[in-house]
């Protein structure tokens, strides 16, 4: 399994990473996890069905998450997304990019 963590916050980043990791771990999965400090270099590294899931922040410099979701469901990706964020304004606009969660 491959998934894909993009967060502009270093720390939060490698957050998700360990708790994921330890996720893994713990249910004895396989999974190589892509860690992106934005949007950009997540869409630059990404090819149609490398990543299994998506974790995207919404707030980073330059292009949001929530314009990379939609730029990814545009090209017909279908894996699975959640948005990690502090902001509750745009869990009503992560419906519109079929996204799996909202944290």
């Amino acid at each position: 399994m491959w998934v894909a963590v993009c967060e502009d916050i270093s720390i939060e980043r490698f957050l998700l990473r360990d708790m994921l990791h330890a996720y893994f771990f713990a249910h004895s999965l396989n999974a190589q996890v892509d860690l992106f400090s934005n949007a950009q270099a997540l869409l630059s590294a990404f090819s149609p069905g490398k990543y299994q899931l998506l974790l995207l922040d919404i707030y980073m410099p330059g292009m949001t998450g929530m314009e990379a979701a939609r730029l990814l469901r545009e090209r017909g990706e279908i894996c699975p997304l959640i948005f990690s964020t502090t902001s509750e304004e745009h869990a009503l606009n992560s419906y519109g990019v079929y996204a799996s969660g909202y944290l």
